[in-house]
């Protein structure tokens, strides 16, 4: 049995499911879960009378015959006293730099950040000593740095590149001279419905960056030349003839293992359903088709009307993302762990409340480190992802990143940055 699988059944459900509609219906006890046909679910709370049991054979005959209509009720949303605490600390940089679009940690080096300024600067600064430790002019990137510009940072600190988050363009930028190195497009066709698809990982000992290059194509570059290494084609139709190896998806957001072996992508096609698709790294490097339709590539969840939702590394081959249900509609809090080999389900649980999809907020919502951090519009709640309980909720937390190395959150305030830490 899997695990979204019901426990019983309606009985129009028995009798015969070929193109018919069904319903999840939460018990209330835990995630436990029955289906129902439309007219039972219209009944809610009135249980239908009887319920049968959704058999083995059953499922197995009928599992992807039935169409998912929505849901009835709730699943139990556990919670449990853990003494956890958030101490908070505000500040402000001297020398009116501000105010900032984005702020990222410097990986490898505790308490140090880059933030950049609507003035175009980047700064790194101290979060333990609240001192600025560097700052840079850029080369304008060709177009205006606003509250949508995102910033992202090379592992080793080298590079970065400015990008329009639901725009046509960015810029790589070295971060010493604060020179471009090479502009960045993606295209106009649809580019404001998905986070531009930017990233840095590491391979052999050196940096690289992954880039939209078109609305369904990305490239990995030599972040030192700009040189792309995995130039190929075609890749869009010439004419009315399609490409033999055309990808009819849209990319979007991505997201890199801490091992740096995989990247998630948190992309969609027609008509439209969100598809967060996973491939590994190493084999793009020997394969430049391998986001095409290389053997590592998987699709991990396809949702109607949602994508560039939140997601989190939980370890080098498992990620959670935010959301359980298969339509935008129809979807309650939750959060669900795959393994990104092979789009295996492992776990899930519901609770958690995040952010709007990423292509319309900068801020991050999901972070995992010993526990899971969810964050919302209301506060951010502290989550056990074995029991699924709730171990803390502050109203008072809203960050945007969080610091492996120090252990610290970071939120952009309108003064400044408020830094939080968990505690207890």
């Amino acid at each position: 049995m899997q695990s979204d699988d019901p426990q019983f059944i309606c009985r129009h459900l028995a009798e015969g499911t070929k193109d018919m509609d069904m319903f999840v219906w939460f018990t209330g006890r835990g995630k436990d879960l029955n289906w129902t046909c439309p007219a039972c679910a219209k009944s809610y709370p009135t249980a239908p009378d009887p319920w049968l049991p959704a058999t083995q054979e059953w499922l197995a005959k009928n599992r992807d015959e039935v169409y998912w209509d929505g849901i009835c009720g709730k699943p139990e949303v556990k919670h449990r006293q853990s003494g956890l605490s958030f101490t908070n600390r505000d500040f402000e940089l001297e020398g009116g730099l501000g105010p900032f679009v984005d702020v990222r940690p410097v990986v490898g080096c505790p308490s140090c950040w880059q933030a950049l300024s609507s003035t175009g600067r980047l700064v790194s600064f101290d979060s333990h000593e609240g001192k600025i430790i560097s700052s840079v002019l850029l080369e304008s990137p060709g177009f205006e740095i606003t509250s949508s510009t995102g910033l992202c940072l090379s592992p080793e600190g080298e590079f970065c590149v400015i990008f329009q988050v639901s725009g046509s363009d960015a810029a790589l930028m070295d971060l010493k001279s604060g020179k471009i190195i090479k502009k960045l497009s993606r295209g106009d066709y649809r580019c404001t419905s998905s986070h531009f698809s930017v990233a840095f990982f590491r391979y052999e000992n050196k940096s690289y960056l992954i880039a939209a290059s078109d609305w369904n194509c990305m490239e990995i570059y030599d972040p030192s030349s700009g040189r792309s290494l995995t130039e190929r084609g075609p890749t869009q139709y010439a004419g009315d003839e399609r490409p033999p190896r055309y990808l009819d998806y849209f990319h979007g957001g991505l997201s890199i293992s801490p091992d740096q072996q995989y990247v998630v992508d948190n992309g969609w096609v027609w008509h439209p359903f969100g598809v967060l698709r996973a491939w590994n790294l190493p084999a793009w490097m020997d394969n430049v088709w391998e986001s095409e339709d290389g053997s590592s590539s998987r699709d991990l969840v396809s949702r109607e009307y949602y994508w560039d939702g939140p997601v989190c590394w939980i370890d080098n081959t498992t990620v959670a993302f935010w959301g359980w249900g298969r339509d935008d509609d129809w979807q309650i809090p939750a959060a669900v762990m795959v393994d990104v080999r092979d789009g295996r389900k492992l776990s899930w649980f519901p609770g958690p409340a995040a952010r709007k999809p990423i292509r319309s907020n900068l801020a991050e919502s999901l972070f995992f480190d010993r526990y899971m951090f969810a964050v919302h519009d209301d506060g951010t709640t502290v989550w056990d992802i074995k029991s699924g309980e709730c171990l803390l909720t502050d109203p008072q937390v809203k960050p945007w990143r969080y610091h492996p190395d120090s252990k610290e959150f970071i939120e952009i305030t309108p003064t400044g940055f408020r830094v939080s830490t968990l505690v207890g």
